[in-house]
This record gives structure tokens, C-alpha cells and sequence, in this order.
């Protein structure tokens, strides 16, 4: 069975918004005095809101199209991502690097959700759409360079 594409992307969205959430809510708390932690976060931050903005314009532009997407890799995203937002743990950071550290973390899982999903579209030859496999590598794209930007910070 097949749903539509944008239905997924919105799940990504969630999830782009759930780390943005995060970072805030790390920059906000009254218990962290540290402010190179604060300051971090809000960047995270504001990185990761600059990524569900791109999915919002994703959805936007595709709300008409009636691309499709098989089901099953729907389920297979909502899995990861629920195991991802389960690892979200922010009671323990000492400092802006554990914090980036996290932030790789989260990238690296976020960029294995992104790179199964490619994988099932591609293997799927029924339903091989290469608009839909060409828009999940430029979010795949875009993800990894974030990661590669919050790698420098730790080098």
C-alpha cells in the first residue's frame, strides 16, 4: 500500500522540530549556568529550525503532487525516529562540547533514517519514483553537511 510522500516528510518535520525543542529547551534552563552550553544550543537550534523550514517548503511545494510513497517505509521511519526521540537525553551535559557530541549523535541518526529510507526507494522497483529518491538525497545532502560542520567544532 502507498500514502503520500508528504505525509513522511511531515514526520521528518517532527522530528527536525522535536531537536530544535530540545536545544531550546537546553538553552533555556535555569539549572545550566554554563553559557557556552547556551549559546550552543541556540545555534543548534536555530540550525535545526533552518532544517524544518526546509521540509515546511518541501511539503508546501509538494502538497498538490500526489507522489507516493509504499507504506512500509513510512512505518520503518516512524520506528527510527521514536527510537531516536527516546535517546534524547539532556540531564547529563556538562558543557558545549558534550553537547555537540550529542548533536552528532542525533545527525548521525537522523542521517541513517534518511539513508534507509533511500535505500527501500531504490530497491523498490514498482513504485521507483526518481523525483521522490532525488528530494531524499538533498535532505540526505543537507544533513550530512551539518554534520560535517559540527564535526569541526570538536577537532
Amino acid at each position: 500500500m502507498n500514502e503520500l510522500l508528504v505525509l513522511l516528510l511531515e514526520k521528518l518535520m517532527y522530528l527536525e522540530d522535536s531537536f530544535s525543542k530540545l536545544y531550546e529547551s537546553i538553552s533555556n534552563t535555569k539549572d545550566i549556568k554554563d553559557p557556552y552550553l547556551k549559546n550552543t544550543a541556540k545555534v543548534l537550534m536555530r540550525e535545526e529550525q533552518r532544517h524544518s523550514t526546509t521540509y515546511k517548503n518541501l511539503i508546501t511545494e509538494l502538497k498538490n503532487d500526489d507522489l507516493k510513497i509504499n507504506t512500509n517505509i513510512i512505518e520503518q521511519a516512524e520506528y527510527n525516529i521514536i527510537m531516536l526521540k527516546r535517546s534524547m537525553n539532556i540531564l547529563s551535559l556538562k558543557d558545549s562540547k558534550e553537547l555537540i557530541t550529542l548533536a552528532i549523535d542525533f545527525e548521525n541518526k537522523n542521517i541513517y533514517i534518511l539513508e534507509e529510507i533511500l535505500l527501500i526507494l531504490k530497491e523498490d522497483q514498482e513504485n521507483n519514483n526518481e523525483k521522490t529518491i532525488k528530494i531524499f538525497e538533498s535532505l540526505l545532502k543537507e544533513e550530512q553537511n551539518h554534520l560535517k560542520n559540527l564535526n569541526m567544532f570538536l577537532k
